[in-house]
Order: structure tokens, then sequence, then C-alpha cells
């Protein structure tokens, strides 16, 4: 895949995702792709780090990894396209155990 085919693939994925988040009364800041830091920000949820990636293999170790750099002191959050839908409820969300805790006790 070209580096612009692989553009094309995140950026659509990023408003699939953005859309979805939309819908669900959030408001969104997005990131241009290939820039540093979050991908997407809910600005109701600042605590929140997102990373979105839709690739063919999943590499949740390289993912969490980069999430959680970004993150600083926030949480870290990887949404990950589900291969064989398009349904952006049906996309997967992947953080440590220890980041969900944090998450849930806030």
């Amino acid at each position: 895949m070209t580096g612009a085919m692989a553009r094309r693939k995140g950026a659509t994925f990023q408003r699939l995702i953005r859309h979805y988040l939309e819908a669900h009364g959030l408001t969104i800041m997005v990131r241009p792709l290939g820039e540093d830091g979050d991908d997407i920000t809910i600005i109701q949820h600042p605590h929140l780090s997102l990373e979105l990636k839709n690739h063919t293999r999943t590499d949740l170790p390289a993912w969490t990894a980069q999430a959680t750099r970004q993150a600083g002191g926030r949480i870290p959050v990887v949404i990950h396209k589900r291969h064989g839908t398009t349904d952006p409820e049906q996309q997967w969300v992947t953080m440590t155990l220890n980041n969900f805790t944090r998450l849930i006790g806030r």
C-alpha cells in the first residue's frame, strides 16, 4: 500500500469514529494525520488520549506503547478497526486493565 493510500485509509477511519462520537453528543477536535499526539480529542473528556488504528495486522503491544507515550499523564485508549465491518459501534477499544480502572474510578 502506498503512503497516500494508507493516509486515506486512516483518514476514513478517523472520520468514521469522529462522526460516531459527535452523534453521541461529544465535541471532537481532530489532529491532522501524521502529527504526534492524540488522533482525536474529546473535549468533554480531556483525561483521555485516543489513538486510532486501521491496519490489516493487529499490533496491540506497539499501539498501546505509542498511545501511552503520547498520553503523558492522561489515560491512553486505542480504538482499532475491526476488519470485515464498517459499523463504528463494532470497532474495538483496547487499554490496559490499570488504565481501565483509572477510567472507571473517575
